[in-house]
């Protein structure tokens, strides 16, 4: 501290202007101590007489800057953090907006598939997850053929485990999006109470657990195509939320105040049918007309059994490790009698059942073990030549005889039960020689 009696008269205030100014006599300077570092001083003076202060008045001072100086360090502090703060702030929504790109960039590239597998500029077509040449996927990929190159909405029908998301990833792949993401969501899957979010985003602070902003599926796949599997099982106010957004091509983040806007092909799918479910007023009439522009029916297993054995021998390689897994023929035969309700699902996991539980080759006694497997004919036995076209006309030729037995000979009847129209079980009937 510095202790002044006589300012005015102090030597080492000769040179200090204000000191004379100001006709200062009794001075009081302490130092401003935080750390053993000098950040400021606590200055007293008294104009009015010499000696004014003694050493109680310094003690009182240098208490007072002790306390001053703690204040300030603290308020310095405070005010550093504060700064801290911001700038963290600004940084956290700078990485914000970067993950949220990261997000919509790695989810997108999650749901594609290898590039490899799109086709070349110029190169035939051909549909590389889609196994069979049967009659009804012979008409599958014709309809694929006049459709992937438009950008129309799509619904894909039939029954659980035929492949409706291979068929959407074709349109998708084969389509003039190719190179945007695919990204697939069951609606069915998701509670509805979550599937606004899911579908369209939210913004932070959105719900109780929303710590930040995530985009939803239609900004992840904008570019690209969204398939929304069991869109039966969507509630009427998701589905008019839907359908505001295929009109207008915008979305609002669940919480969000401002649109945005989105560009993407949406496929729906369903194991219903959607015209059944409008006339009984479960779903929107409107949202049925704006998306089922294209309707796709994919076949069940059971009426395309020729396909079968290719497919069969496609899931042995892809789920046996050497990818050699054979399968024999007595195997195959039993494989073909099964009527297949889980279609092609059902089919790959038992072949993958197969060999987990068998190995290679797979054998008949390996295969639908415990499932009801169709019995031959009573007085019919199979081809003993064992020639798989022979033993897979034999198979049909008993299923479309067993089948009008059960109509008494109704054709269109006995045609619906196949899975067939009338005019193409007439030609298998010309083909097998069935009267």
């Amino acid at each position: 501290p510095v202790v002044t009696l006589d300012a005015a008269q102090a030597e080492r205030f000769d040179a200090l202007h204000s000191v004379h100014e100001l006709r200062l006599k009794s001075v009081i300077c302490v130092p401003l101590l935080v750390r053993g570092r000098v950040t400021g001083a606590v200055y007293v003076d008294n104009p009015f007489g010499s000696a004014a202060f003694g050493g109680e008045d310094v003690e009182l001072v240098m208490d007072f800057a002790d306390q001053a100086a703690i204040a300030l360090e603290n308020a310095r502090l405070m005010a550093e953090n504060r700064r801290r703060e911001l700038r963290i702030e600004r940084l956290n929504r700078k990485l914000e907006r970067a993950l949220r790109q990261k997000q919509i960039e790695v989810r997108g590239l999650r749901e594609t598939i290898d590039r490899s597998l799109m086709p070349q500029e110029g190169a035939p077509r051909r549909y590389q997850e889609l196994v069979g040449d049967s009659e009804p996927m012979r008409r599958l990929y014709s309809i694929l053929d006049r459709i992937c190159e438009s950008d129309l909405p799509a619904v894909i029908v039939g029954e659980s485990g035929t492949g409706k998301e291979l068929v959407a990833r074709a349109i998708h792949f084969y389509g003039p999006r190719r190179r945007g993401p695919f990204v697939g969501e069951s609606c069915g899957a998701i509670p509805d109470t979550l599937l606004e979010s899911v579908l369209f985003g939210h913004v932070k602070g959105a719900f109780t657990g929303a710590d930040r902003a995530r985009p939803g599926l239609f900004e992840v796949a904008s570019g690209g195509t969204l398939f929304l599997d069991e869109i039966a099982s969507m509630s009427q106010s998701m589905q008019t939320k839907l359908l505001r957004t295929l009109q207008e091509g915008v979305i609002r983040p669940l919480g969000g105040s401002e649109e945005k806007k989105v560009d993407v092909r949406v496929i729906a799918a369903a194991n219903r049918d959607l015209g059944a479910l409008v006339r009984e007023g479960s779903f929107r009439e409107d949202l049925y007309y704006r998306m089922n522009v294209v309707t796709i029916e994919v076949p069940p297993l059971r009426s395309r059994r020729e396909d079968i054995p290719a497919l069969a021998r496609h899931f042995a390689a892809k789920s046996s490790p050497g990818g050699g897994a054979e399968i024999t023929r007595d195997a195959m035969a039993r494989l073909l009698s099964y009527d297949w309700p889980g279609n092609v699902r059902e089919l790959e996991n038992e072949i993958m059942r197969a060999i987990v539980m068998g190995g290679s080759p797979i054998s008949a006694e390996g295969v639908l073990a415990g499932k009801e497997v169709e019995a031959d004919r009573p007085g019919e036995g199979p081809p003993g030549d064992l020639d798989l076209k022979a033993q897979i006309d034999h198979l049909e030729r008993g299923l479309v005889r067993k089948a009008l037995a059960r109509t008494h000979g109704n054709q269109s009847q006995a045609a619906r039960l196949l899975g067939v129209s009338r005019f193409g079980l007439m030609k298998k009937m010309r083909r097998l020689g069935v009267g």
